[in-house]
């Protein structure tokens, strides 16, 4: 076919395993292509959502010169909805789906965001075949969802949706839906209305039985010692004021990752479990720092050379025309410069900058 066109949106279905089709999503990069080897950005849903929750940020993220692919799992959504009982319906045949998916979409190799239940989805499959995976994205995660706290939090929904099921309910009920969605956002009145209404009515594509059995097996199962078998730099990315996967849970997380190449947490102000839906841009600028340090990637589209600076213990990945402007500003400034274009414990990309921002955009901007 046709070669696509920069910030084409493909949508279609592949089949996985069992002759399962699932919704899948393609956005090619808008901008020059930044990722050389990585393989694409592919980003995973959480409980009970589908590939648009990405919405607010499929486009960002292609501007920044990622092609970026949703994958609908299955039962939600547009995908295919096998039956009650189904194996698919836990995390490990999720992982299973999604092997299936990138074999459909002929790829070999990605970085792999996922958000919530698609989280554990992300960081059992970078286990299982680190090979596949380049970068890891872990979006408001932890290392088991079985926690008496987390339990606590879920079991009610569980009680719920059997309620639902016992007086033969076929959909999830509107209100149960949205106040699932929105019940830890930092401040729903930031996330557009539309949008909302419509992921309410993505949740309710899902049959309650696939509610159930995936909220089942989140609070039952305990696979946080495979995170020691993941190899790909990781981002733990949650909100700041995400009550449900909390900061300790993260720093828990992370001490179990011996052997990743590296591994960083990062909280987004002013959002709950969402920061995808709350702090969108905020969201895709540490998605996309973060990446950019751990591949050392070139900024521009003629591949203008990058490579490491360093100073004061910051590292960054920087085009070697703006270093010696870098160097010239004060530790203050300088710091604050790259704290502002997204550094990530020590860790930045800039892209493309100029000089002049460079000597002098730390002094005569205001802080906050």
């Amino acid at each position: 076919g046709k070669a696509a066109s920069a910030g084409e949106k493909t949508r279609r279905k592949v089949i996985v395993h069992e002759g399962i089709a699932l919704d899948t999503v393609t956005y090619e990069a808008a901008g020059p292509r930044r990722v050389f080897g990585a393989g694409p950005l592919v980003l995973l849903h959480g409980w009970p959502e589908s590939l648009v929750t990405y919405d607010l940020v499929y486009q960002r993220l292609s501007v920044e010169g990622f092609q970026v692919v949703g994958i609908t799992f299955p039962g939600f959504g547009d995908s295919d909805k096998p039956p009650d009982g189904s194996e698919v319906y836990s995390v490990h045949g999720l992982v299973q789906a999604l092997r299936g998916a990138l074999r459909s979409l002929e790829i070999e190799k990605c970085i792999l965001g996922g958000h919530s239940m698609g989280s554990f989805v992300a960081w059992e499959f970078a286990a299982l075949y680190p090979d596949s995976v380049s970068v890891l994205l872990a979006i408001g995660s932890a290392a088991t969802a079985a926690s008496p706290h987390d339990y606590n939090r879920l079991e009610p929904y569980v009680v719920a949706i059997k309620a639902f099921m016992d007086v033969h309910k076929h959909k999830i009920p509107v209100t149960f839906a949205h106040n699932s969605l929105v019940g830890d956002l930092y401040d729903k009145k930031k996330v557009p209305r539309a949008f909302v209404k419509g992921m309410v009515e993505e949740t309710r594509k899902a049959p309650p039985y696939v509610w159930l059995a995936l909220m089942q097996d989140l609070i039952r199962r305990n696979d946080s010692r495979l995170l020691s078998r993941i190899k790909a730099p990781t981002l733990l990315l949650n909100g700041a004021n995400d009550s449900l996967f909390t900061l300790n849970m993260q720093k828990a997380m992370r001490e179990r990752m011996t052997s990743a190449a590296a591994t960083q947490i990062v909280r987004i102000p002013k959002s709950g479990h969402s920061p995808h839906w709350e702090q969108p841009e905020l969201f895709v600028q540490n998605v996309a720092a973060f990446i950019h340090a751990h591949l050392h990637l070139v900024a521009g589209s003629d591949h203008e050379q990058a490579s490491p600076w360093r100073r004061g213990g910051l590292v960054a990945i920087v085009r070697r025309d703006h270093q010696a402007a870098l160097s010239k500003c004060g530790r203050a400034d300088r710091e604050w410069l790259l704290r502002g274009r997204g550094v990530l414990g020590g860790h930045a990309h800039l892209h493309p900058l100029s000089v002049g921002e460079v000597a002098h955009g730390g002094a005569q901007a205001g802080r906050s």
